[in-house]
């Protein structure tokens, strides 16, 4: 405070002693103030004020943040000051995440200015530190932008470290100092000073109010003083001081005066300011709120007016009455007689204001699109149920409207049926999956248990080994000095302790043995203890070996997760929303490739609801073929069934077969095909066969030996279908094992 107070000194001196008139003392008063508070405060004025409660209180604040290392003391050599981070405190306002983001802010910027290198220091330790000062910061990187400030709580070390910082600020601007001193100058000159230290709007550090007095002085001229009173408001503004340190300095700019007292020749010198709370006019209107005005309090002597600040006047309150449309319940029954009275609102008088509703008429025809008859409106609504509305003809009948049903929303977890087997195939991985953590989280639970035990185990070894080495042939004494009585013992090694107590003169007193665990026990109990050792070493290895195998199972269920997943996808997009045809019609690209090559043309079938137009095969007999060589099942998939190349026998349908060629060949057996008997390689499945030139041979990795799968998930059946891969993360279609070889015949499918 009292560097305070010689930034004042140094004020009146050079400033307000300049101030000279000649109608008054008014001059004379501020000199003789000046002089007065220069003799009292002489002894024990500074330059400028090191707040040492502050600059403590942030460096501890400081190392709360960051409590590991030496970030902290790093970043206050690079120039992160303590009035810095008092500052953040100030401005925060009583937010603790507003002290969160301007700190960030403030350290941000000393990285940026200084450059990590130079900051934290070169090399792997500085990466290391730079990792902390991030950990620490990670809490509060959402408060940089103000447009997505902190949400909640922020982290721990920062609520320890606002806790501080708050405590420190309030126990430091929680008290006023007051410092008196007396002049000898004239009579009774008294100087007080009183300085608030409670932070307000450009003055975080308060404000100093300055009073001086004296009185009796001797006068030699009129202009000169008799008595008088000086007395200085000053805002404490906070500063920076000694190499980054907090302080406080008096901001002279915005000083304000107040000079009165008595002149020699008996004139008054008035103050000619507006006293508190009266104000100026243009202060007035900075200080008052919205809800209050300026309002003149006084004049001066001097004719200056003052103001202060007073509520706003309410606003008249509105008119008691309803505003038109609406009126009172007798006003709208009487003028409402073909209609219905219905309430509105309520004034603020607590009258009730009503509206005139006229009754609709009811129509004499119905209402396009709706319809009076309901045998109409079912013919014409497929997907969908007829309701009526909520008129009635002037006839008392009913209309009626077609309310669609809403289509399914088929998506990856409710798929239609075409893409269920998908889905269902692709719980089965999800579930194997967890069973596959959850076994392997046991397994290692197992391996921590039997460490332990193999620890105990060694240790149970060693002990034993040391017995072993350590039994037969040993012994001891002790000796008695007050009674001369001298007890040994010794290990015999067949299973028993000799004890020998003698006296003084060596002369046997009692000699005695006792059982002890002999060395063939001991070798029994160690060639246990190996062998339990032996069995927990290959338990571990064990459940190492099933560890290597569940982690790689893992590994082939997350890579045939997305493209079942891909497939499920691809799926519903075209099955579920209508963009795919359903067999045996296919698009006219994939109908166009195959037909005219069996002598037949493409004949238009339907539309898809999603507007895919679908053909059939029709042949020059005019039959329909009831499935085609190449069947797609939709751009989605990708799916296209190729023709049958495992074929033994004679094939009558291929040209090169002689048995087929020759055409005095008339030995039929009745089955439709060649006496070659032409056969087709298939696996079972369900009550029908698949063809195994559609699938895939894959070894023994999650199925116990090899099996079948197709590439794209899906396959045909002999009987038209189109099935999914029943066991995509096991076995398949079935193991090459169970192939069967069936009559072409029995397979005219694909």
């Amino acid at each position: 405070m009292l560097s305070l107070l010689g930034e004042l000194k140094s004020h009146l001196e050079l400033s307000l002693g300049e101030e000279i008139s000649e109608r008054d003392c008014r001059a004379d008063i501020i000199k003789k103030a000046a002089h007065a508070y220069d003799q009292a405060a002489r002894a024990a004025l500074f330059d400028e004020v090191v707040v040492k409660p502050l600059e403590k209180g942030a460096i501890f604040t400081l190392k709360m943040l960051f409590p590991e290392g030496k970030i902290a003391e790093l970043l206050l050599k690079g120039g992160l000051d303590t009035y810095s981070v008092y500052k953040c405190y100030l401005d925060a306002e009583g937010s603790q995440n507003s002290f969160a983001r301007c700190f960030y802010n403030a350290v941000v910027d000393r990285i940026a200015d200084e450059g990590v290198d130079d900051l934290l220091g070169a090399g792997n330790a500085a990466e290391d530190l730079l990792g902390e000062l991030g950990k620490g910061l990670k809490p509060v990187t959402g408060a940089i932008d103000d447009n997505n400030p902190v949400k909640g709580k922020v982290s721990e070390f920062y609520g320890k470290a606002w806790d501080h910082i708050s405590g420190v600020g309030k126990a430091y601007h929680g008290k006023s100092e007051r410092w008196n001193g007396e002049a000898k100058l004239c009579q009774d000159a008294q100087v007080t000073a009183i300085w608030n230290k409670r932070p307000r709007p450009r003055a975080r550090g308060g404000q100093l109010t300055v009073h001086i007095s004296f009185r009796e002085c001797e006068c030699t001229t009129r202009t000169e003083a008799r008595r008088g009173v000086f007395m200085a408001t000053i805002p404490v503004k906070y500063v920076r001081v000694k190499g980054g340190k907090p302080g406080f300095r008096l901001d002279l700019s915005r000083m304000r005066e107040r000079v009165s007292g008595q002149c020699c020749g008996g004139s008054i010198v008035e103050p000619d300011l507006c006293d508190y709370p009266a104000m100026e006019r243009d202060v007035c209107r900075n200080n008052c709120s919205e809800d209050k005005q300026c309002t003149v309090s006084y004049r001066t002597r001097r004719g200056k007016t003052c103001y202060v600040c007073k509520p706003k006047p309410p606003p008249p309150p509105p008119p008691d009455r309803c505003d038109a449309p609406a009126m009172e319940e007798g006003a709208c029954n009487a003028a409402c007689s073909d209609g219905e009275c219905k309430f509105s609102y309520q004034t603020t008088g607590g009258k009730r204001c009503f509206l005139c509703w006229s009754k609709p008429q009811p129509p004499e025809e119905c209402w396009a699109p709706h319809t009076r008859f309901k045998s109409r409106c079912e013919a014409n609504c497929e997907r969908g149920q007829c309701l009526p509305t909520s008129y009635r003809l002037k006839d008392g009948n009913a209309c009626y409207f077609c309310k669609k049903n809403p289509p399914p929303q088929w998506g990856w977890k409710n798929p239609c049926p075409p893409c269920q087997p998908i889905k269902d195939a692709l719980d089965r991985l999800f579930d194997r999956w967890k069973q596959l953590q959850e076994e392997r989280r046991k397994t290692w639970d197992e391996l921590s248990k039997n460490s332990e035990a193999q620890d105990r185990a060694r240790k149970k070894v060693r002990r034993l080994e040391s017995r072993l080495s350590a039994s037969g042939g040993t012994g001891g004494k002790s000796y008695d000095p007050k009674t001369g009585v001298t007890i040994s013992s010794f290990d015999q090694g067949d299973g028993t302790v000799r004890i020998t107590v003698r006296d003084r003169d060596g002369r046997v007193i009692e000699e005695r043995t006792r059982p002890v665990e002999s060395k063939e026990q001991i070798k029994q109990k160690l060639e246990a203890a190996r062998a339990e050792l032996k069995a927990l070493a290959e338990a571990e290895r064990a459940l190492r070996d099933r560890i290597e195998q569940i982690n790689r199972e893992v590994d082939e269920i997350n890579k045939k997760i997305p493209q079942l997943r891909k497939q499920l996808d691809d799926c519903i997009a075209k099955r579920c929303q209508g963009e795919a045809c359903d067999l045996p019609f296919t698009s006219y690209v994939d109908c166009s490739k195959t037909c005219p090559g069996r002598g037949g043309k493409c004949e238009f079938g339907y539309t898809t609801s999603g507007g895919a137009e679908c053909f059939q095969c029709r042949v020059s007999g005019g039959g329909l073929l009831e499935g085609d060589g190449g069947i797609s099942v939709g751009g989605g998939t990708g799916v296209e069934i190729i023709d049958v190349k495992h074929i033994s026998g004679n094939n009558p349908y291929d040209r090169k077969d002689p048995v087929a060629e020759d055409p005095d060949n008339d030995n039929d057996d009745g089955g439709g095909g060649s006496s070659g008997g032409a056969t087709i390689s298939v696996v079972k499945y369900a009550s029908d066969y698949i063809p195994v030139s559609q699938l895939t041979v894959y070894g023994p990795d999650v199925c116990p030996a090899d099996h079948y799968h197709s590439a794209t998930g899906l396959a045909a059946t002999c009987g038209g279908s189109i099935v999914f891969d029943p066991d995509p993360g096991g076995c398949g279609f079935g193991e090459v094992s169970g192939t069967l070889t069936i009559p072409l015949s029995s397979c005219p499918w694909p």
